[in-house]
């Protein structure tokens, strides 16, 4: 504040102007000491109303500042001149209570009873040097944070010079060890495109824009691939302060990706080949299947027809299958990268087909053991809650889209002495046809029971049931029920889960409803 050099004109007038003014207006004399204090400047500094008159000035400021401050008032009288106090020089005042803060000061004089008096004009800017730091502390953690975030973000003013860049950022566009804070994007990359330019403008307009995948040429001609987002940024005053850009270089996942097609489309055809071929020897096992109730001599000619398949098919297609198989779930694991969905449906695919074929396969090859006499119970003691909780884990992954499997078990004992690896097959089979014969959206119930005298598994499903008049031929070996359809299968599972519980000396019953689901129970007799 400049001095001024004021007249008093009426004493009322002025009584009123520093009653009521909205800062704090001080009163000293030629001694120092205050002849008056307004009611903002007692509020300001903590004291009673009339409880500064009469005071030494000095006790409103500081310690370190009184004895300074003494000769500058001195100076101040016998010069009475325009100038600003304290230019420059950062001042504290000191309230009754003995606190310390932060003040403006400005100084204006006028003659009164041919005296000259000092009106000082104090207000506490507290607040605002609070303000000032925690904005200088904001800007800092927000460099500190673009510095240190493992994403490649550049922030830039309004002339598109760099104010802070992630250290990202700079390995992304090879440009560690560079100091480009107060340059120009456009010189650190002068080869971008004049398009690229144009959508800075519109950011600084307040239009922000992104992109998937973007060219990007550089400088040595090569060009990299980038995903981008351009964002205006706003000053305290509400106006476009800059851009910030998030950035990130796709080009091994854009080569991947590229790789990857390929490689599903020449897999794709390897698969249908293959399938093709199988789908032709499942047709003749059908057919001779139909042929087994004609005579004696025909079953016989069917069963060497069965030896002989499971024969070739076990050294064949067992192999390639699993090749199959496992490609597929590699191509699956990284093909999210490109996040293709035409990638993920065509492994879909894969995956369907390969599981369906593998499990025919799995369904002769049990059944040619089970009719020569080669599979034989052996006995053991197994916590068979630690099994159906794997068997639940990896049943749920073969699920249909919201499909879940809901393993419980009753009661405190969990170990059983049965044969583990057939008591696997039993449960997996189940859970399969309850997969396969239900819809999306629904639950299979999994549940195990032990008591002292025997083990039962449970397993429920709300699927398509089994129709009443076909029920007594369920476990009967190539048995199918006309309402499954298209649904794929051999009709042998639950024959061998049938025969496999059995051979545990254990019991298989069943009750189903069509269209309102149905339900298995396997039961074991357990010592005590």
């Amino acid at each position: 504040m400049r001095s001024t050099i004021i007249s008093l004109q009426s004493e009322a007038g002025f009584e009123a102007l520093y009653k009521h003014a909205p800062i704090g207006i001080l009163a000293v004399g030629e001694k120092g000491l205050i002849e008056f204090a307004n009611p903002c400047a007692e509020k300001i500094f903590g004291y009673e109303q009339g409880e500064l008159i009469g005071k030494n000035h000095g006790i409103l400021l500081s310690s370190g500042l009184r004895e300074k401050h003494r000769g500058h008032v001195t100076n101040y009288f016998e010069n009475p001149s325009d100038r600003t106090m304290a230019a420059g020089v950062k001042l504290n005042g000191h309230k009754k209570n003995g606190r310390s803060f932060p003040v403006e000061i400005g100084l204006a004089s006028y003659q009164y009873n041919g005296r000259k008096i000092a009106l000082a004009f104090v207000n506490d800017i507290t607040e605002h040097e609070r303000a000032k730091d925690e904005l200088r502390a904001s800007e800092q953690n927000l460099h500190f944070l673009i510095e240190h975030t493992p994403a490649a973000i550049a922030m830039f003013d309004r002339q598109m010079r760099y104010i802070a860049v992630s250290r990202r950022f700079l390995k992304d566009y090879q440009l560690t060890g560079r100091n480009i804070i107060g340059m120009s994007h456009y010189d650190v990359f002068p080869e971008l495109p004049e398009r690229w330019r144009e959508l800075h403008q519109r950011c600084l307009a307040g239009e922000g824009s992104r992109c998937s995948d973007d060219p990007f040429p550089r400088a040595d001609g090569s060009t990299d691939w980038v995903q981008w987002e351009l964002c205006p940024w706003y000053a305290a005053n509400a106006t476009v302060g800059g851009v910030v850009l998030f950035s990130e270089v796709i080009t091994a996942q854009k080569l991947l990706e590229e790789r990857l097609r390929n490689y599903a489309t020449d897999l794709e055809r390897t698969v249908k080949m293959r399938t093709k071929s199988l789908q032709q020897v499942v047709t003749q096992l059908q057919t001779a299947k139909r042929s087994l109730t004609e005579s004696l001599e025909k079953e016989k000619e069917l069963s060497q027809l069965k030896s002989t398949f499971v024969s070739m098919a076990s050294h064949e297609f067992r192999t390639p299958l699993t090749t199959i198989l496992l490609s597929a779930n590699l191509i699956d694991k990284y093909s999210n990268v490109g996040n293709n969905p035409n990638i993920t449906q065509h492994i879909g695919k894969i995956k369907k087909a390969t599981f369906n074929l593998t499990g025919i396969l799995d369904d002769f090859l049990s059944l040619e053991k089970l009719e020569r006499g080669r599979v034989k119970a052996s006995m053991a003691d197994f916590d068979i809650v630690k099994l159906a909780d794997e068997i639940a884990e990896e049943m749920q992954l073969a699920a249909k889209k919201d499909q879940r499997i809901i393993y419980s078990h009753v009661g405190s004992r969990k170990i059983v002495r049965l044969d583990r690896n057939l008591l696997k097959n039993c449960i997996v089979n189940l859970i399969s046809n309850a997969i396969k014969y239900s819809g999306e959206r629904t639950m299979i119930e999994f549940e195990t029971e032990i008591t002292d005298s025997e083990c039962k598994i449970i397993v429920r499903d709300n699927g398509i049931g089994i129709p009443d008049n076909e029920q007594q031929h369920l476990f009967e070996a190539f048995f199918r029920a006309h309402n499954t359809g298209t649904i794929p299968g051999t009709g042998l599972g639950l024959n061998i889960v049938a025969r496999y519980v059995k051979l545990m000396n254990g019991n298989i019953e069943f009750k189903s409803k069509l269209n309102a689901g149905t339900r298995f129970v396997l039961t074991f007799p357990q010592a005590a």
